[in-house]
């Protein structure tokens, strides 16, 4: 009785691999399938395309494979206010055994921090990272071809692993490891109250000792701790410590003198207009490599990009003059382009 709709069914889920088998059975019955649901779906489960995937091939193996994820949610807070949190999740495919930490904004560098220091939590680092909701990790697609962005690239080369994206609608059944946002939603920020934004840090690692450690995993049955020895005996060794790692970013020296990174400006030689270079982003601190030069900064605090890109002049142009005096003592005081565009009316006097 489904025979005759053998090729009917097998277009259906070639177009759509990841169709529900209770919507393939309502569809049938729309087309005029009027036998019962048992035969349909034995031939569903023979013509569905088989997973071919990263994650359904190896999660299952100690130590090859972890998952990643960029999450967040609205928190109201007991004491008044709210406030949109953003979290990234890891979790080891074999054991289950999980990390979690708050990013602040949704930016590639705290996001690339909790990868690292996941790897930490986990003892090590897996052959495969996959990524769930990788908006700032890719720049493009092009059919099967990924186009990472650069400094994941080079965060995998240091650490040896290979970065993959999880296929849509894999890992998305009960007790798998395809859905670590609504995990941590669900189980942490939903389920717990919080005094106010400094409370949560604590909680969350309450909550993970918990998970890990005292909490039988839905899948295997045991806490994820008990089976992390058997990842931890396959992982490969951190080759640099999280917190000694530089991010590389590409960078152009801009006039009349300056790199602009995050907002913030860091005084550079004007002879080097226009020359190409390699920003090292250190937790601390960042260094500059233009040509055969070394510049080393310390960090300061992130804030908004200003409104002019340059050093402009407050009301109408600045004179040649003034222009090459400002030029000349940005090598010595990196703070001056900072109080030109700061102050627009009384600059002169902060400046002198």
């Amino acid at each position: 009785m489904v025979e005759p709709f053998r090729s009917r069914l097998a277009a259906l889920l070639g177009a759509t691999p990841r169709i529900r088998t209770i919507e393939v059975l309502h569809r049938m019955r729309q087309a005029g399938y009027p036998g019962g649901k048992s035969a349909l779906y034995e031939m569903v489960r023979a013509l569905r395309p088989r997973d071919t995937s990263v994650l359904s091939r190896f999660k299952g193996l100690p130590g090859v494979l972890s998952q990643h994820a960029l999450g967040s949610v609205m928190v109201r807070y007991a004491a008044g206010g709210r406030e949109r949190i953003h979290f990234f999740v890891s979790c080891l495919g074999h054991s289950r055994f999980m990390h979690a930490s708050l990013v602040g904004r949704a930016r590639l560098e705290p996001l690339l921090r909790s990868l690292l220091a996941g790897f930490e939590a986990f003892g090590g680092v897996p052959l495969v990272a996959v990524f769930d909701r990788p908006r700032l990790l890719i720049v493009g697609r092009d059919g099967q071809r990924i186009d990472w962005n650069d400094t994941l690239g080079q965060v995998a080369l240091d650490y040896r692993f290979v970065p993959e994206l999880r296929a849509p609608g894999v890992g998305q059944d009960e007790g798998s490891i395809g859905d670590l946002v609504e995990f941590v939603r669900r189980g942490f920020f939903k389920g717990r109250r919080f005094q106010g934004g400094d409370d949560v840090p604590a909680q969350l690692a309450d909550w993970l000792r918990e998970v890990n450690s005292e909490r039988p995993c839905g899948a295997m049955g045991v806490a994820p701790a008990s089976r992390l020895a058997a990842d931890r005996g396959c992982l490969r060794p951190l080759a640099i410590p999280p917190g000694e790692y530089a991010l590389r970013f590409a960078i152009v020296v801009d006039e009349p003198g300056f790199v602009e990174f995050q907002g913030r400006r860091y005084a550079m030689p004007p002879e080097m207009v226009g020359i190409p270079g390699l920003l090292w982003l250190y937790p601390e601190s960042l260094t500059i490599v233009a040509g055969r030069r070394r510049f080393e900064y310390a960090r300061v605090p992130e804030r908004p990009a200003p409104r002019r890109a340059r050093i402009g002049a407050p009301r109408g142009r600045l004179r040649p003059e003034t222009r090459e005096a400002l030029d000349l003592v940005t090598l010595a005081e990196p703070g001056v382009p900072d109080a030109v565009n700061r102050h627009r009316l009384f600059w002169k006097t902060e400046v002198e």
